[in-house]
């Protein structure tokens, strides 16, 4: 295959502008859409009888060196080409390549043309208006959606889509909501893993089901219900991300069984949804005509009609029936109200002693935690009291060590007459500054020598007086000094004597203490140029890889902090890199990978905050359970940040 010698970022624009003949044989007529994968353009079949309009679909420049995007390309051309013959799903008539003039070959799809736009403009133009979708508008898309995925579903071939989105529902007539499924790029065959590495927005869509985002291999149909469910959802309230609140929480028109479908649909486990999409039609249809499960009549229904010649006394008979039970739903309704009269003040009792023994349990929590703080101030204040008798000893003993130094007598020798000692150091003065004294000083004359030793030492230089040298520094010390830039530079002669000058700027800490600076500055971009550098020199340096990852999520750059959060587990598991990373999940809406990453961090050390945010992931993926517990926990754990952050990086 020959290079494409396209820019990555410059896509189709300018490439095939209205006119161009592809092939030979198709004319474009319109400017193209962008796809997931590709353009479509419209063109006309120059080589067809009756000149019919083909949707040509050429796949992306910067994915025509990938052999897994090509086998993708391939394999939905195979999948629509060869098995799938609905009128609910995009036709396609066959796959080809093409060869430019500048040597380029371009893949490319000929499928039916849908003349018309998709099910996400009409969801964008609604949403302008704050116009949701009725429950007849929801049936009518719903229901065409499951008739397609069931005849997929229900093939030979046992096909699942696992992309359905409002982007790949195309809408051929907006007046009676037609629409027809399209790309079945990613069905059945492809792995997740090479899916992947291909299509980008992977793992982060709000239409994927929870097995689908974890990788795993026991895929199957219903995959396809979860992401119908969500769409259902989206019809209602405008909104794909799905919440705490219900389809009727938000939208008054929808029906209240709604409700129920909807968490039917998107159930966590697969076991728990609908175990076919028509099962989901059927309980729509009936929620929306109003049909009960279990016989019964239909909304509309009216009463019998009265047989003809049926006799006065009948009628007579079911008017007397008819005020009886008048009378007797009369009744019980006071019945009622007096029930309720009766109830009203016990339940008032009942709030109240509520109300009062959760007062009775804060002051019992207030009292105790107190009770603590006072507690640690008194063992703090132990503690530095015995610190101090213990510096106060020390001290002493200290002093009265020093002060027994200089009051050694000389010792005299036998042979020779002791030298007599200077005045000066007959008696020390009051005011000598004992503590500058290296080591103790004792005066003791020297021995008798022979002839032979004291020509011996006559020839040996006379004794230089000592003075302190500074130790030349190891490696450690001086990547410190090159690191803090405080402390004063070494004599030159005992850093270099023996070996070449080192330059501070090739070391990696050099860089990462200039992006710790760059980052308090809130400089981020240039915190990330510094923590670059460092990485390059030393690529195992932890603490660049999550800086780094802070930096990029301060620029809003998700992506990034991702892979460097990811780097720094990898390094070193800490309960720092996981929570960082679960927030960028988070503000990634992508709260189950989140969710992992927080109970990693509290697994390292349990703490206030990652209880909290773990809640809040627990809460936005309708685990309301889950999410109480974890909120109970972190109240119960007060405001423990943790020891290894602080409450900025927080």
């Amino acid at each position: 295959m020959a290079p494409t010698a396209i820019k990555e970022d410059q896509g189709f624009k300018g490439l095939f502008p209205v006119g161009t003949l592809i092939h030979n044989r198709y004319e474009i007529l319109s400017e193209g859409k962008m796809g997931g994968m590709g353009m479509v353009y419209k063109c006309r079949d120059t080589r067809h009888s009756r000149l019919r309009d083909v949707a040509l679909k050429l796949m992306q420049p910067r994915l025509l060196d990938s052999k897994d995007a090509i086998e993708r390309f391939q394999h939905e051309a195979s999948i629509s080409r060869d098995v799938l013959h609905h009128p609910n799903i995009v036709r396609i008539y066959h796959d080809d390549q093409w060869e430019d003039e500048n040597g380029v070959v371009w893949h490319y799809l000929l499928m039916e043309w849908v003349e018309g736009r998709n099910l996400r403009d009409l969801i964008n133009d609604r949403r302008k208006i704050n116009n949701p979708f009725s429950a007849e508008e929801a049936l009518r898309v719903i229901s065409q959606i499951a008739a397609a995925l069931t005849y997929a579903h229900d093939h030979k071939e046992k096909v699942i889509h696992r992309d359905i989105k409002p982007e790949n529902i195309l809408v051929t007539d907006e007046a009676t909501l037609s629409v027809k499924l399209a790309d079945f790029g990613i069905a059945k065959i492809l792995n997740l893993r090479d899916l992947t590495a291909v299509s980008t927005p992977f793992g982060v869509s709000p239409y994927m089901s929870p097995e689908l985002k974890s990788g795993s291999p026991e895929v199957d149909h219903r995959t396809d219900i979860y992401s119908t469910g969500v769409v259902l959802y989206e019809l209602f309230t405008l909104d794909s991300t799905i919440g705490p609140f219900c389809p009727s929480e938000l939208n008054r028109s929808a029906p209240k069984g709604m409700d129920s479908i909807y968490k039917k649909a998107v159930a966590p486990r697969v076991e728990q949804r609908y175990q076919s999409i028509k099962a989901l039609s059927d309980d729509l249809r009936r929620e929306v005509e109003n049909e009960p499960s279990h016989g019964g009549t239909t909304r509309g229904a009216g009463p019998a009609r009265e047989k003809a010649g049926e006799p006065e006394g009948r009628k007579g008979f079911k008017v007397v029936t008819c005020a009886v039970i008048v009378f007797l739903v009369l009744a019980g309704a006071a019945a009622g109200y007096v029930v309720y009269r009766n109830w009203q003040p016990d339940t008032g009792r009942y709030h109240t002693a509520m109300v009062t023994q959760r007062e009775k349990e804060a002051k019992e929590r207030q009292d105790l935690e107190q009770k603590r703080k006072e507690a640690q101030r008194d063992a703090d204040a132990r503690k530095e009291e015995e610190a101090g008798k213990a510096r106060d000893a020390a001290e002493k003993e200290k002093r009265a060590v020093e002060q027994a130094k200089p009051t050694l007598p000389p010792v005299p020798s036998a042979k020779a007459k002791p030298a007599t000692p200077p005045k000066a150091a007959a008696a020390p003065h009051r005011s000598m500054n004992i503590k500058k004294l290296e080591t103790p000083v004792r005066i003791t004359p020297a021995p008798p020598t022979s002839f032979a030793e004291k020509e011996s030492k006559a020839e040996m230089p006379a004794p230089v007086p000592w003075q302190p040298k500074e130790p030349e520094p190891g490696p450690r010390e001086t990547q410190t000094k090159q690191e803090t830039a405080v402390a004063p530079a070494p004599a030159p002669q005992a850093l270099n004597e023996g070996r070449p000058p080192v330059s501070p700027r090739s070391s990696a800490d050099y860089y990462y203490q200039k992006g710790l600076r760059s980052l308090k500055h809130k400089q981020f971009l240039q915190a990330v140029a510094e923590f670059s550098r460092a990485l390059e020199l030393n690529p195992s340096h932890e603490l660049s890889y999550y800086w780094r990852g802070v930096a990029y999520y301060r620029v809003g750059s998700y992506p990034g902090a991702l892979k460097d959060f990811t780097n720094a587990i990898r390094l070193r598991p800490a309960d720092i890199y996981f929570h960082w990373r679960g927030v960028t999940y988070f503000r990634l809406n992508n709260y189950y990978m989140a969710a992992d990453d927080f109970t990693n961090a509290i697994r390292l050390r349990p703490n206030n905050v990652d209880y909290r945010w773990r809640g809040a992931c627990y809460h936005k993926l309708g685990r309301h359970m889950e999410a109480d517990s974890d909120f109970g926990i972190a109240a119960r754990l007060g405001h423990d940040y943790g020891g290894t952050m602080t409450g900025q990086e927080r």
